[in-house]
C-alpha cells in the first residue's frame, strides 16, 4: 500500500516536472520571440529617422 502511494506521487512529480520544462520551454520561446521582435521594431523606427 505504501509503494503503491509512493509510485504515484513519484509519477505525479515526473508528470509535472515534464509539463513544467514544457511550459518552460514554450515561455522561453515566446520571450526570445517578443525580443526578436522588439529588436525589429526598433531598427525600423531608427531607419525612419535616418530617412
Amino acid at each position: 500500500m505504501v509503494t503503491d502511494t509512493k509510485v504515484a506521487l513519484t509519477r505525479a512529480g515526473q508528470h509535472w516536472c515534464r509539463r513544467k520544462s514544457v511550459l518552460y520551454g514554450y515561455w522561453w520561446v515566446a520571450a526570445k520571440d517578443a525580443a526578436v521582435a522588439a529588436a525589429q521594431e526598433r531598427l525600423k523606427y531608427r531607419k525612419s529617422v535616418e530617412y
